[in-house]
């Protein structure tokens, strides 16, 4: 553990000239990052980031591999997208399982799939 871990970090609004430092740390750690709204700086250093995305729907869906085809997925794909817009998002994050029929054909689709990773909740 470093030696200034007993001083806290400030979570704070990221400014724009902050933006590449960040990237620079959050690749040296081999981590992306993700449109940042928020930095995790102690004693001047960024250490940490945050992206909190409320122009951003976390849509989460099932369509049935054996009643539905690919027609429907992306009738339903594109019907989702369009109320995402309609109610002002800018994004969405659509969790697929890589055993998923459906998962191949994101990236055709326009999605970027990202490191691979857990989805975790938690009531507030």
């Amino acid at each position: 553990m470093p030696g200034n871990a007993h001083i806290l970090p400030q979570l704070r609004p990221i400014r724009p000239h902050e933006l590449e430092p960040l990237r620079a740390a959050a690749a040296a750690d081999a981590h992306e990052v993700i449109d940042p709204t928020h930095v995790l700086v102690r004693e001047g250093k960024i250490i940490g980031y945050a992206s909190l995305q409320h122009h951003v729907s976390l849509v989460n869906c099932w369509i049935s591999s054996q009643d539905a085809g690919p027609l429907d997925s992306l009738c339903a794909l594109s019907a989702v997208e369009s109320l995402v817009a309609e109610h002002g998002c800018r994004g969405i994050v659509l969790p697929c399982d890589a055993k998923s029929p459906f998962y191949p054909k994101l990236a055709r689709l326009g999605y970027t799939g990202l490191l691979q990773s857990t989805i975790n909740v938690k009531g507030v």
